[in-house]
């Protein structure tokens, strides 16, 4: 079992990347974020508390494969029910529509 984790978003803020000094930013609570991310990595997605459920995912690997070493959560792109009605309804509207500014153009032109 593998976990992986978006940490792109880490809590910090780059501000001068030329000042080391004052570079980093805690702006969104980057201690209980890296703290988290150990919590994760050692016991688990019982310990989700920051990160998102699209942040963090678990699955296995082939060791001897490298092309699913860098993986993200899975989409489900199956659309639904309600997906299936908006768009039987967008296109019998875009039908009226189409339909009814025909109509109009014939009427402009004297039929």
């Amino acid at each position: 079992m593998v976990k992986f984790i978006d940490f792109t978003h880490d809590g910090y803020t780059r501000t001068n990347r030329k000042k080391a000094s004052n570079n980093l930013k805690d702006t969104d609570r980057a201690k209980e974020r890296y703290q988290e991310l150990v919590d994760l990595v050692r016991f688990g997605k019982s310990k989700l508390n920051i990160f998102t459920k699209q942040e963090h995912f678990e699955n296995t690997i082939d060791p001897d494969n490298g092309a699913d070493w860098n993986q993200s959560i899975p989409v489900d792109t199956r659309p639904t029910l309600a997906d299936f009605k908006k768009t039987v309804a967008d296109y019998l509207s875009w039908e009226v529509s189409n339909l009814l500014k025909n109509k109009d153009g014939d009427d402009s032109l004297g039929k």
